[in-house]
C-alpha cells in the first residue's frame, strides 16, 4: 500500500501538476514543477496533519468544481452554447465509453472486468480514502460522505471527459493527451478566470498529494515504528509522522518526472494498478462477503498473488504478454480468487462459527432510523442506477 501510494497516488499527481505549471510557465521544467508541488504539499501536510488535509480538500473541491464548470461553459461557447451541436461535432467513436476489443487504450473487456477491480481497490481500500471515513464523527456521517463522493464522481464525465473530447475539434494539433486540459485553460479562458481555473487544477493536484502523504505516513508510523517502539508518546509519534512525510515527499518528487517516459499518465496509472491490486481486491471482497474465508488463505493470496502479479508485470513490460493490462487485471483476480478459495477449503483453520464479520451478518438485523428515502442503501441504489444509465447512454 505504501509503495502504491508513492508510485501511483503521489507521483502521478505531482507529474500532472508539473505539466500544467510547465504549460503556464515554460521556464519551469516538469522536474522542477514536481519538486515545487512536493515541497509545498509536504510542508503544510507535515505541519497540519489530517485536519489540515481535510479542511483544505473541502475548499479545493469547491474551487475545482467551479473551475471545471467554467471550462465546460467556455468549451460549449465554441459551439454556440449548444449541447446538441457540440455532441454532433464529436466523431462517433469519441462518444462511446465501450471501445472495440482491438482498442489499444482501453478495450471493452478491460472496461467491464478490469476497471471495476481497479476502482474497487482505489475507492474502497485505498488508505487515504479509508482514512477520511475512519475520521468521520459517526458511521452515518461516513456513509453520507461516501455517497456524496460517489455522486460528485458522476460529474466527471460532463466536467472533464466531454470537454476533453471536444478539445480535439477545437485544438486538432494537440498530440499529447496529458496537456489537453491545461491547454483548454490557457486558450479558452480570460485572464482572471484563468487564474481561478489554474488554482482549481493545482488544488486538485495538491488535494491528492497531501491526502496520500498523510495516509502513507500514518501507515509507516502506526504499523512499523510504534509496534517496534511501544514506549513512544503521542508527541513522539507525531514527530516521526512529520519526518516520514518529508521523506516520502522527497522520494515521490524524484520519481514523478520519470512518468514522462511512459506512454501517457492514464496508461501509467492503469498499468501499475492492474498488476498490483488483484490480490488485495480478492482478500477484501472475500473477507467482506464470505464467512468461510481464512487468515491463512489471505496470507497465501497476498504473498503468492503479488509474486505472480509481479512476474506478469515483468513479462508484460518485456512484450511477452500481449493482452491489455486491464484484461490481465481480471485474469489475475480470477487466479487469486481461486487460490483464496482453495486454501480456505483445504486449511484446518476455520472461522465459520464466528459471527458479525461479513456484510450480511452486519446488515441482516440492521434497521435504519431514518425515513426510507434517507436510507443509505436507497441512495446507493439510486447512484448505481444513475451510473448504469450513464454507461448505457454512452455505450
Amino acid at each position: 500500500t505504501i509503495l502504491l501510494t508513492l508510485l501511483v497516488d503521489i507521483s502521478s499527481s505531482l507529474f500532472a501538476g508539473a505539466l500544467a505549471i510547465n504549460l503556464f510557465y515554460p521556464e519551469i521544467s516538469v522536474s522542477q514543477g514536481c519538486y515545487l508541488i512536493a515541497l509545498f504539499s509536504g510542508i503544510y501536510t507535515a505541519a497540519g496533519g489530517l485536519a489540515a488535509v481535510v479542511y483544505t480538500d473541502v475548499l479545493q473541491t469547491v474551487i475545482l468544481l467551479l473551475a471545471s464548470s467554467i471550462v465546460l461553459f467556455a468549451t460549449l461557447g465554441q459551439f454556440n452554447f449548444s449541447w446538441a451541436e457540440a455532441m454532433a461535432q464529436l466523431p462517433s467513436d469519441h462518444r462511446s465509453l465501450i471501445r472495440p476489443a482491438s482498442d489499444s487504450t482501453l478495450p471493452w473487456v478491460g472496461t467491464l472486468i478490469g476497471l471495476p477491480i481497479i476502482g474497487f481497490y482505489y475507492w474502497g481500500t485505498n488508505q487515504y480514502v479509508v482514512q477520511r471515513i475512519l475520521g468521520a464523527k459517526s458511521v452515518e456521517a461516513a456513509r453520507w460522505g461516501t455517497l456524496l463522493g460517489g455522486a460528485l464522481k458522476l460529474t466527471t464525465l460532463f466536467l472533464i471527459v466531454i470537454p476533453g473530447a471536444l478539445a480535439l475539434n477545437i485544438f486538432p494539433g494537440i498530440s499529447d493527451s496529458d496537456i489537453i486540459f491545461p491547454t483548454m485553460l490557457v486558450e479558452l479562458l480570460p485572464p482572471g478566470v484563468l487564474g481561478l481555473a489554474l488554482a482549481g487544477l493545482l488544488a486538485a493536484i495538491m488535494s491528492s498529494v497531501d491526502s496520500a502523504l498523510n495516509a502513507s505516513s500514518s501507515l509507516i508510523v502506526l504499523d512499523f515504528i510504534q509496534p517496534s517502539r511501544p514506549s513512544l508518546s503521542d508527541k513522539d509519534l507525531v514527530a516521526y509522522g512529520r519526518k516520514t512525510i518529508l521523506i516520502i515527499m522527497v522520494l515521490a518528487g524524484f520519481w514523478a518526472p520519470q512518468i514522462q517516459h511512459f506512454s501517457g499518465l492514464f496508461n501509467y496509472l492503469q498499468l501499475i494498478l492492474s498488476y498490483a491490486v488483484p490480490p488485495v481486491v480478492v482478500v477484501f471482497l472475500a473477507a467482506t462477503f464470505w464467512r468461510g474465508g481464512t487468515g491463512r488463505a489471505a496470507n497465501a493470496t497476498l504473498i503468492l498473488g503479488h509474486s505472480l502479479c509481479f512476474i506478469a508485470l515483468l513479462l508484460h513490460v518485456n512484450g511477452w504478454i500481449m493482452l491489455h493490462f486491464t484484461v490481465m487485471a481480471g485474469i489475475l483476480t480470477l487466479v487469486c480468487g481461486l487460490l483464496f478459495v482453495i486454501v480456505s477449503l483445504t486449511s484446518e483453520e476455520s472461522i465459520r462459527n464466528l459471527t458479525n464479520l461479513t456484510y450480511l451478518d452486519l446488515t441482516k438485523t440492521e434497521r435504519s432510523a431514518s425515513a426510507w428515502y434517507f436510507d443509505y442503501r436507497f441512495i446507493a441504489t439510486i447512484l448505481v442506477v444513475l451510473t448504469g444509465g450513464i454507461i448505457l447512454s454512452n455505450w
